[in-house]
């Protein structure tokens, strides 16, 4: 429910998202507040890696926006093809339509740290509903996610799904920081078998 109702929140045209390459975070945050006004909204949506960041919002303050990051020294401002603004308070109406879902839901402590996108930082005790529905309307930290398990010593990251792309981000992440990391990634219930048996081989 929580992917149909994002999708139907904001009428296809109306938003747009635009990844900002080579820029620092602070500068971009910066330009989204002076270009956001209430009728026309533009903020940091996914903190991907240091030097990728994406904006979204209302589609003219994002392309104002992605002008003005390019006139601060951003190397590139490419337009992402999704069909909303996602994890922005455009999104407001989906997390207003998922509440009663997640009221309903029966949650536990997780038995390992189960880290927060919308807070960078891992869950405390039985993860809050109210943060979880916060993570529709706020930016994903996946930068910050990444970056509290390199200073929490881990260094094994397993991909899982098609593609590599969050590997690839793990590994610049993990490069800006200094950090020696092993990264795997995994399509099939066997390359997780496989990939299983090489970590435990490489934990001795």
């Amino acid at each position: 429910k929580r992917g149909q109702y994002m999708q139907e929140a904001v009428v296809e045209g109306e938003g747009k998202m635009v990844a900002v390459l080579g820029l620092e975070d602070n500068v971009i945050e910066d330009i989204c507040l002076e270009v956001s006004t209430p009728e026309a909204l533009v903020v940091p949506s996914n903190y991907n890696t240091p030097g990728q960041l994406v904006i979204g919002g209302h589609a003219e303050a994002v392309d104002v926006a992605s002008e003005k990051c390019l006139e601060a020294g951003a190397k590139r401002a490419v337009p992402l093809v999704v069909s909303g603004p996602f994890h922005t308070p455009l999104m407001k109406e989906a997390k207003v339509r998922f509440a009663p879902e997640m009221e309903v839901a029966e949650l536990h402590e997780s038995k390992c740290p189960v880290l927060s996108n919308t807070l960078g930082t891992p869950h405390e005790g039985v993860p809050s509903k109210d943060v979880l529905c916060d993570q529709i309307t706020n930016a994903v930290k996946w930068k910050q996610n990444v970056e509290w398990m390199l200073q929490d010593g881990v260094d094994v990251f397993i991909e899982v799904g098609p593609g590599k792309t969050l590997t690839q981000m793990v590994k610049q992440i993990a490069k800006a920081k200094g950090a020696s990391v092993q990264l795997f990634q995994t399509d099939s219930l066997k390359a997780m078998s496989e990939t299983i048996e090489k970590v435990k081989e490489l934990k001795g």
